[in-house]
């Protein structure tokens, strides 16, 4: 390995420590989306899972008994449904408030055209294609994976946290524009508001896969309210890259049968241009 003032060459790759990769910049945004993963465990109250699987005392903790004619406790229809909705209120309202910021992140993109080609508010000259494009991309990484991930988690594992992660992951989403509107392109300071948004998508992935091993996530979470929420930014992190555990093995199969299969034939291309002159 060797290290320079712009370089760090481990021998098979290299990362940069200038210019708009700079994986110095990269590791800042990495130790925010550690920092924010922490944080959201710091401010929820861990209450279980919203549907009760611990018998009567879980379903009596949680509001989901009524009373019977003679005083006492039994499952009714109705305090099910509604223990259920108070305990899924806050996933509820981070759910509607994601789908109204994913559809104004598309609005803002049709504004922008609209403004520029049908009512002439903003002269051509004025913008670039850069700028329509980078617009399109303010919705680009809200794709709905992560709302199944949410309520497994609200569902299964705790309702209480899952609320907290999941309007945090709006407003991740709320400030991820304003990086475009000041770098104009990707770089990586993006990693400042993106890594947040992979610690948070697995906390909540950890969170299920924990439950449906046996393991009990919100008592993990209770004894180490530090250690785990890293676990989850690193599970979530590492799940988008390098992507483990199939992406490393993909993209070399890719990059192989293309060579095979697809690359052009230095050769062909060279007799092609004689064939031109």
């Amino acid at each position: 390995m060797r290290i320079r003032s712009t370089m760090v060459h481990l021998g098979f790759m290299e990362l940069p420590l200038s210019g708009p990769f700079n994986f110095a910049i990269a590791s800042g945004g990495m130790l925010m989306g550690i920092v924010v993963s922490i944080l959201c465990y710091q401010l929820s109250e861990l209450t279980g899972p919203a549907l009760p699987l611990g018998g009567a005392e879980a379903l009596k903790a949680r509001g989901f008994l009524g009373f019977g004619d003679d005083g006492g406790d039994v499952l009714t229809i109705e305090a099910a449904v509604d223990g259920f909705a108070k305990a899924c209120r806050v996933p509820m309202l981070a759910t509607v408030s994601w789908s109204v910021v994913y559809y104004n992140m598309l609005g803002t993109s049709v504004n922008g055209m609209c403004a520029v080609h049908i009512f002439k508010m903003i002269p051509p000259d004025k913008v670039t294609p850069d700028w329509s494009n980078i617009s399109s991309r303010f919705s680009g990484n809200m794709a709905p994976v992560f709302l199944t991930s949410l309520w497994l988690y609200t569902i299964f594992v705790d309702a209480g946290s899952a609320g907290v992660l999941g309007l945090a992951l709006v407003v991740q989403r709320l400030v991820y524009p304003f990086f475009y509107m000041v770098q104009g392109k990707f770089t990586f300071w993006f990693e400042f508001v993106t890594q947040p948004g992979y610690g948070i998508n697995g906390c909540l992935m950890l969170g299920v896969i924990v439950t449906v091993l046996g393991g009990d996530w919100v008592s993990m979470v209770k004894a180490s309210p530090y250690l785990m929420p890293f676990y989850g930014w690193v599970f979530g992190s590492f799940t988008l890259f390098p992507g483990l555990p199939f992406a490393p093995a993909f993209a070399f199969l890719h990059y192989k049968i293309f060579r095979a299969l697809h690359a052009p034939d230095p050769k062909a291309s060279e007799d092609e241009s004689k064939a031109m002159v």
